[in-house]
């Protein structure tokens, strides 16, 4: 196949010739006669087609397409849907390197616990130390839907308060790997919790996970994910009942925040929302 270009260039300066020169040539024993007029207009056309494809088939397929984005005019869209850089602005460009770093798959949500669209059993208590906390459906700030938990606080200083979703009835989350939900917080000096109890509605098993948020989060919707592993036995529960995590006999689940007395008292408003079971 390397050959092709060479015999095309050579076929194409032989039709070339016989067009310029008109025929009537001999070479020792082979003989070409005069052509007619015709012919000569056929044969210099065909003559330089064949060298010009000769030319191109002998370039690098680079400079081929080179020539081919120079030659000027809009080219044809490769699809007809659109590029990932059009339509995300932080899409890898042609210039990112070959082998991408593999990154942790996004968690899938196996199963919607409470999406806060609409009034639910919302309970809360504060410390009794004169610290209150109350929650209800705000349809002002949400991360997904109409509807998303508002959590109004007024803490002393060291203090603290709960909140808690209660419907008297047993669940199974055994479907996800964990829990997850989004906080939107502007207060750095609240310090959150999240328990569930376990067993049956009238003896239940606490077990509770603590987070905090990452440095420069505060004021923005952050996804919170806690794998079952990350719930203890809390030692404020009732004694005895369920002494190891087990997804599938949640009674109810809730909210804890306090702040240090370092911190003094804090006062404001956080939102919760989409609550889920996930999956990766």
């Amino acid at each position: 196949m390397s050959d092709v270009p060479t015999i095309l260039a050579i076929l194409g300066g032989i039709l070339l010739l016989l067009a310029l020169l008109g025929g009537g040539l001999t070479v020792r024993e082979f003989s070409v006669p005069t052509l007619p007029g015709r012919m000569r207009v056929i044969l210099l056309p065909a003559g330089l087609v064949f060298i010009a494809l000769g030319i191109w088939l002998s370039l690098p397929g680079s400079t081929q397409i080179a020539l081919l984005g120079s030659s000027g005019g809009e080219q044809p869209a490769a699809s007809t849907g659109a590029s990932p850089a059009a339509s995300n602005p932080t899409a890898l460009s042609v210039e990112a390197p070959a082998e991408v770093p593999t990154t942790t798959p996004v968690p899938a949500i196996a199963e919607w616990v409470d999406r806060f669209e609409e009034a639910g059993p919302l309970w809360s208590n504060g410390d009794d130390q004169g610290s209150t906390i109350e929650w209800g459906i705000d349809n002002g700030r949400t991360h997904g839907g109409s509807g998303s938990a508002r959590v109004d606080y007024n803490f002393l200083e060291g203090g603290w308060g709960d909140c808690w979703v209660e419907d008297s009835a047993r669940r199974d989350w055994s479907s996800g790997e964990g829990i997850s939900f989004w906080l939107y917080n502007d207060n750095p000096n609240l310090r959150f919790g999240l328990w569930i109890q376990l067993g049956e509605v009238d003896h239940r098993s606490a077990f509770a996970a603590s987070y905090t948020l990452p440095p420069g989060n505060d004021g923005n919707w952050t996804q919170v994910m806690l794998p079952w592993s990350a719930f203890t036995r809390a030692d404020w529960g009732e004694p005895g009942g369920v002494m190891e995590f087990d997804p599938s006999i949640v009674v109810l689940y809730g909210f804890s925040f306090n702040v240090a007395a370092e911190n003094g008292s804090q006062q404001g408003s956080l939102w919760i929302d989409d609550v889920g079971l996930y999956t990766r």
